[in-house]
């Protein structure tokens, strides 16, 4: 009898590790993948907030080795940035994923797969033409397309496969454009890549929506703002696309890429659009609601603040007011000390001094 009880048991011990390793994906387990230009990568530097208080039921997987952060393809982690490469920037998945899981059961979890590469064509996503096309450009970008083995869309497969064992991909989010800014064939395009995805991944585009982030809006002064017109288009080409605006959010100097918060907020108009989709409208407003109020009480502002050549700047606050003083050269009255209450608009209060004496060289004259 004790030897038909052990064979027992370890007929059962064999059954139970089968099924283990045949084990279908988790169905609360919810991926998106990400693909993109610089946009996607992450151009804005992630700040000391970005790095607190992420969920644990958000996570990433990342399509290339990070050493230096101790991520490995083909493992999940807590998707604290950077979610794209080692040392890429705050993209739109960070607040994404965030708002997703702040706004789903608490049994859900998500994970993105983010690869993009900053000044990309949508060319480079051809998986097929991806080589020929790399040869064509810039060695910086080589050099990033390296780290995809010149083959990003291949990588991003490669992930997604990996990651369709845990759980099911729900959409494909993407932010590209500006390098093709203004193409009228860039929708059929984008549809090819995303015709793709699905075949490659044995998805239904019904289950599986793409969502287009606009570029860095017109009142925004964008650089490509123009290339909108033609993200618009998109849902005509594709009937399972849809666009996130990108109207109101924040762009960098180069008015190419978003600021962090401009990031922070397309990401979380791309959590509001997925929801929409999936039938969570009143939260999905919510979220829009929310932002709207705060662009109402909220202005941004760019440098410079001041057109005039105001070095080696020193600010103090006192209270609720602030004071400047700058250094000068050979102007008087000299050291102009400046008053605001908001850092933004500034006026002269005073000089530190009106005149120096004490040398000739002071009034450029004695050949000094």
């Amino acid at each position: 009898m004790n030897k038909y009880k052990f064979l027992y048991v370890l007929f059962i011990a064999v059954l139970v590790s089968v099924v283990d390793l045949t084990a279908a994906p988790d169905k609360k387990f919810h991926i998106y993948l990400c693909f993109g230009q610089s946009n996607m990568e992450g151009n804005a530097r992630y700040e000391q907030q970005d790095l607190e208080g992420v969920n644990p039921r958000f996570v990433m997987m990342p399509a290339v080795d990070m050493p230096d952060k101790q991520r490995q393809v083909g493992k999940w982690y807590t998707a604290t940035p950077p979610l794209c490469r080692q040392y890429t920037g705050l993209t739109p998945a960070d607040y994404f994923g965030r708002t997703m899981v702040d706004n789903l059961p608490k049994g859900i979890r998500v994970g993105v797969i983010n690869v993009a590469i900053g000044g990309c064509k949508i060319e480079i996503f051809d998986s097929k033409g991806a080589a020929a096309h790399i040869e064509t450009q810039p060695d910086w970008l080589k050099n990033m397309a390296k780290e995809y083995s010149n083959n990003p869309y291949d990588k991003l497969i490669e992930a997604a496969r990996i990651a369709q064992k845990d759980g099911v991909i729900k959409g494909v989010l993407m932010l590209q454009g500006e390098s093709n800014s203004g193409e009228a064939e860039w929708p059929a395009k984008v549809k090819g890549v995303y015709d793709n995805i699905l075949a490659d991944l044995g998805l239904n585009a019904v289950d599986v929506p793409l969502y287009a982030g606009e570029v860095v809006n017109s009142d925004q002064q964008g650089v490509c703002g123009g290339h909108n017109n033609v993200i618009a288009r998109l849902p005509e080409v594709i009937p399972t696309a849809h666009v996130v605006s990108s109207k109101g959010c924040p762009a960098a100097a180069d008015r190419l890429h978003f600021t962090a918060e401009g990031y922070r907020m397309i990401g979380r108009r791309f959590a509001a659009e997925v929801l929409r989709t999936e039938g969570m409208v009143d939260k999905a407003d919510k979220i829009l609601s929310e932002q709207n109020a705060l662009l109402a009480r909220s202005t941004y502002y760019t440098n410079p603040l001041i057109n005039a050549d105001m070095p080696d700047l020193s600010v103090v606050r006192r209270d609720s007011d602030y004071y400047l003083i700058s250094t000068t050269m050979h102007m008087m009255p000299g050291a102009p000390v400046m008053h605001s209450r908001d850092l933004v608009n500034w006026r002269t209060v005073s000089y530190v001094f009106d005149r120096l004496t004490e040398t000739p060289r002071y009034d450029l004259i004695d050949k000094t």
